[in-house]
């Protein structure tokens, strides 16, 4: 993960126009009801992230969860050595046209374990979408997408989906 943080490290935060979100906190936050208005993957890098009512989900450095635009959820996002540092990705409903699933829609949310082809992909986006046009950074995207649901993370079993398993605009 050191190359994925290097990479972080060296972004320019005053700009506004990023493609991702880096959030860092060196206090506990206890955030409630936040509102989940797209698909999101949030990667914990340092810390740690609880989620729900009772702090029942759990992501430890190196571990992400996938949330579907659910209409709010209970976060706490605990400093470890200092801090706590996220990346954080929304998906666009567009992002997923076109992606054939098997799972139907059951879950607000899906936690995984990072794989250095994963950091590899995630160093990647965050270096290109500060320099590539939008239609580029859309086609990143998917490119995580599809490396998420080839590493076998059931992924689409959170994100928005139409009728036919093809995942469209709404």
């Amino acid at each position: 993960m050191a190359n994925l943080f290097h990479a972080l490290q060296h972004i320019n935060l005053d700009e506004s126009n990023h493609a991702f979100s880096i959030y860092s906190s060196v206090k506990e936050q206890k955030l409630l009801n936040v509102p989940i208005s797209k698909p999101m993957f949030i990667m914990v890098l340092s810390g740690q992230k609880n989620l729900g009512k009772n702090n029942e989900l759990i992501c430890q450095p190196g571990e992400f969860i996938f949330l579907s635009n659910s209409s709010a959820i209970n976060m706490r996002n605990i400093p470890k050595d200092n801090h706590y540092l996220a990346l954080l990705i929304e998906f666009d409903f567009g992002d997923f046209n076109g992606l054939q699933v098997n799972q139907p829609h059951k879950k607000e949310y899906y936690i995984g374990k990072s794989s250095p082809i994963l950091e590899t992909l995630l160093q990647q986006y965050v270096e290109v979408s500060t320099l590539a046009p939008a239609a580029v950074i859309s086609s990143r995207k998917r490119e995580l997408l599809t490396l998420l649901c080839h590493l076998g993370h059931g992924i689409f079993a959170v994100a928005p989906q139409l009728k036919d398993n093809t995942y469209g605009l709404r």
